[in-house]
């Protein structure tokens, strides 16, 4: 059993959430925006392929420690129309994921049947998150057209679609 001491009036302290000035510094090594910016776009081939390399955890990361879906389905955009880098599987398969558990299925999808224009090809995986998520979110229906259109697209169904599809 819990005590609360009356001669002292408990305060909550406010907390204090900061902005972040400059989203590049996930990406560089520099703090200011303009030398960042100035450090990516003039990265010669190696080191931008280094420098890519280095990136692409990062944004799995940030996107992994997003407070929410909507953070994460704007950095996931920001990095995008930046041109910074191209996601890679492993991104496309968090956002989707992460999408998925917050039921903003529509965006989910879209990021799904928009990878192969971005160069990212499709597989089960993809697909059997997505089912999943309209599964656990009471919509049949969208859960059997994906797995529908799996076929449509040439994505192999194998016995862990299928599982999933049943289960839904």
């Amino acid at each position: 059993m819990a005590f609360i001491s009356l001669s002292k009036p408990y305060q909550l302290k406010p907390r204090i959430y900061s902005r972040i000035s400059n989203p590049l510094h996930f990406f560089t090594t520099s703090q200011d925006p303009t030398t960042a910016s100035q450090e990516l776009n003039n990265a010669p081939p190696q080191q931008a392929k280094v420098l890519n390399s280095k990136r692409t955890p990062r944004v799995y990361n940030v996107l992994h420690g997003a407070k929410n879906s909507e953070q994460a389905l704007q950095f996931f955009r920001w990095v995008e129309r930046a041109g910074l880098i191209r996601h890679d599987r492993e991104a496309h398969m968090k956002i989707i994921q992460i999408l998925g558990r917050a039921s903003k299925l529509n965006h989910a999808r879209c990021i799904l049947l928009d990878m192969p224009k971005k160069g990212v090809e499709w597989d089960e995986d993809f697909f059997v998150v997505l089912i999943d998520s309209y599964g656990k979110s009471g919509i049949v229906q969208e859960a059997v057209k994906m797995f529908q259109k799996m076929k449509e697209l040439g994505v192999d169904r194998t016995i862990k679609s299928y599982d999933t599809f049943f289960k839904t």
